[in-house]
């Protein structure tokens, strides 16, 4: 393992996939607290996601509630039929592009599927036709790409976003 210190931010690197093993299983509370980008930090309006709070009680429970609540083995299957319509949808697409000698754009079919599950699953309807549904999958594009932006502010504090 070694330590970097990008300015102000201190990064662990591991050399081997034993030494990754050790830090995100055996290790992983330990290692668990991460540092707060200062994007999602404003895009979730403070740390207060699952994904992006730190550790501590209030990602236990937060977890706690994602898996109990949201994410169980019930809920999960129950959202099965959306999963199946949506990939027969696909399958058709590609089907009816390749007959058509088209050229297809799997990143956007998978895209647009994944969209639309979640949607579903979500909202109760999917976002894709139309002006709303552009205007949905542009916002959607971006709140994506923010996320994984590096804000030099992070690292170097005097330049904040």
């Amino acid at each position: 393992m070694m330590m970097l210190q990008f300015s102000s931010v201190p990064v662990l690197i591991a050399s081997s996939a034993e030494a990754a093993s050790q830090i995100m299983k055996t290790q992983d509370v330990g290692f668990a607290d991460k540092p707060m980008s200062s994007i999602p930090s404003k895009l979730f309006f403070g740390p207060k996601d699952v994904a992006f709070t730190p550790y501590g009680e209030y990602w236990r429970n937060a977890r706690s509630i994602c898996m109990l609540q949201l994410l169980n083995n019930k809920r999960v299957q129950s959202f099965g039929k959306i999963r199946e319509e949506e990939t027969s949808l696909l399958l058709k697409k590609i089907k009816d592009s390749i007959d058509s000698s088209q050229v297809v754009d799997l990143t956007e079919l998978f895209v647009s599927m994944t969209n639309d599950v979640l949607c579903r699953v979500a909202l109760g309807r999917k976002y894709c036709d139309g002006e709303e549904g552009k205007k949905f999958k542009t916002l959607l594009l971006e709140f994506v790409e923010l996320l994984g932006v590096l804000n030099i502010g992070d690292f170097m504090p005097w330049l904040p976003w």
